[in-house]
């Protein structure tokens, strides 16, 4: 039932108790109905006992005076027939008298049946109530009996109840009776005006109900309406429930809105602050960022300069090494330019020998020009005769054409000597073109002859300045050898001093290695602190202050 009521909305279980009080309004109505018969019954029954006693004082009356011998006991019972035949109660109802046999002795209503007999009498439902009723009558002294019969004055039988007493002296039954349809009639006017009254009393039942229903549901709605949107993201705390009235829902109302207004500003502050967290675990992770990505630039810069280090130190040692040897190197410069200075004198000697010869061999060469020139006047000549004699032969071969057959051996001839003149000019031209380059070449050699002789002559000079070079040279030397001495020393205390340096460099590399990590421990707890800001201004995103 629990479990039931659980699952059932409040409306329902409003309906259901409304639904529960009309079901005992109908079941109170008609039980007072079911009652309400019995009573009318007893009642109406109670009024036919009452009826019938009157009828036996009546009788009991008359049988004094027939006692007493005022009158006979034919007067006694005819005086009291007629009186019992006047009685009429509940408008129409009436007494009628029969004996133990059973006989009709007076009837009111239908006077054709006193006298006769009703041991064979039977009602529309073939029912012989009046034998039974009688002997249950004379042997109780009283009784009752329903049958069918009709009301005065209609055909139609009716169920009749009737009831009647035991008046042993003149051994008269005498009854009376009551139709069941007035008992019925009287019960439905009641029915009728109860079940009016039900309704109406249902109808103030279902309005009140519904009114009450109202009351209480749609508070319960909008606190259900209120609490949804509360829960449902984005969450407003602002909103605010109706909290007019002095009921328990309105009590529940404000403690929603107390409730509601408590966790504004705790969640405004949280939303401020998440916000806030979320700024600075971002700027957080941006400046970690950029000082990893610093201390990362440091890194590289740090091992370049190892590097560099390393590599100035490997440098100033060899520097060191070289001046050394350069030193070495200058002490043995200085042997080899007294040897220079030698060899350049024999030098000088030989190039200026050579500057003579050179002239010679100029004026040679120059002479082989001006015959290479002739050779082409004698080749022009040569050519001029072949070219002369070309057109001869073709003249003659023309000729001979013409003498036909006699001219033909001249023709051959001629051809030949066509063909002879033309491998001439050839030969000529090949001629020509070899002493062109021969003049050429030589036109060359005497440039360079000339060009040779000129830089001899120059380097003669130069020979001199070298010499003098070389003394300059010499005391050079001696002066380097001093500095080299001064750079061995100091490229000595430059290496110590680099090797220091190197050492410091390469603990600065570690202690930048080691700030590397922290600072990637401090990234990974920045980007940790970001999400977790994240993940709370997601939360609070959904609650609206």
């Amino acid at each position: 039932m629990v479990t039931f009521l659980r699952n059932t909305g409040i409306r329902l279980r409003i309906w259901l108790l409304l639904a529960l009080a009309i079901l005992v309004l109908a079941a109170n109505i008609l039980y007072s109905n079911v009652h309400l018969y019995g009573s009318l019954q007893h009642e109406k029954l109670a009024q036919v006992d009452s009826v019938v006693d009157t009828a036996m004082h009546v009788l009991e009356h008359y049988h004094e005076r027939e006692q007493a011998g005022a009158l006979s006991r034919d007067e006694a019972q005819e005086l009291a027939q007629d009186a019992l035949r006047r009685i009429r109660y509940l408008e129409n109802d009436y007494l009628w008298i029969n004996d133990s046999h059973p006989r009709m002795v007076m009837h009111p209503i239908d006077p054709d049946l006193e006298g006769q007999t009703l041991r064979t009498y039977e009602d529309s439902e073939g029912k012989r109530f009046f034998v039974p009723f009688t002997e249950q009558v004379v042997q109780h002294g009283s009784g009752e009996i329903r049958y069918q019969w009709p009301r005065p004055g209609e055909t139609d039988p009716e169920e009749k109840l009737s009831g009647g007493q035991y008046f042993e002296p003149w051994d008269w039954v005498v009854a009376s009776g009551i139709y069941v349809a007035d008992i019925n009639d009287e019960v439905a006017g009641e029915v009728t005006s109860q079940v009016a009254i039900g309704i109406v009393l249902s109808g103030l039942l279902l309005m009140i109900g519904g009114v009450v229903a109202r009351s209480i549901t749609q508070p319960l709605e909008r606190t259900a309406q209120v609490i949804d949107e509360i829960a449902e993201p984005p969450v407003a705390l602002s909103t605010r429930l109706e909290a007019e009235g002095r009921d328990e829902l309105t009590r529940m109302a404000r403690s929603m809105n107390n409730l509601m207004e408590v966790l504004q500003q705790p969640v405004s502050r949280v939303q401020q602050a998440s916000t806030q967290l979320r700024d600075a675990a971002e700027a957080m992770s941006e400046d970690t960022d950029q000082l990893k990505e610093g201390v990362h630039h440091q890194q590289n810069e740090t091992e370049q300069l190892a590097t560099a280090m390393n590599e100035m130190v490997a440098t100033v040692q060899e520097v060191a090494r070289n001046a050394s040897t350069a030193a070495d190197s200058a002490r043995q410069a200085d042997q080899e330019t007294g040897n220079g200075q030698e060899v350049v004198s024999r030098t000088r000697n030989a190039i200026e020998a050579m500057a003579n010869e050179l002239q010679h061999t100029r004026g040679a060469v120059e002479r082989l020009a001006a015959d290479s020139d002739n050779i082409g006047t004698v080749l022009d000549v040569i050519n001029g005769i072949a070219e002369q004699t070309n057109l001869l032969a073709l003249n003659a071969a023309i000729e001979a054409a013409r003498a036909g057959d006699h001219g033909r051996g001249f023709a051959v001839v001629a051809d030949e000597v066509r063909t002879l003149a033309s491998r001439t000019q050839e030969s000529t031209r090949e001629i020509q073109e070899i002493i062109g380059r021969l003049q050429e070449g030589t036109e060359a050699a005497v440039q360079a002859m000339k060009t040779s002789a000129d830089r001899a002559h120059k380097t003669v000079e130069t020979s001199g300045e070298t010499g003098e070079a070389l003394d300059a040279i010499t005391q050079a030397v001696a002066t380097i050898n001093e500095m080299n001495d001064q750079i061995a020393s100091a490229a000595e205390e430059q290496a110590s001093t680099a090797e220091e340096i190197n050492r410091n460099v390469i603990d600065i590399r570690d202690v930048g290695e080691r700030s590397g990590q922290s600072l990637n421990r401090t990234n990974e707890a920045a980007e940790s602190l970001r999400q977790l800001a994240r993940k709370l201004t997601e939360s609070v995103a959904d609650l609206r202050s």
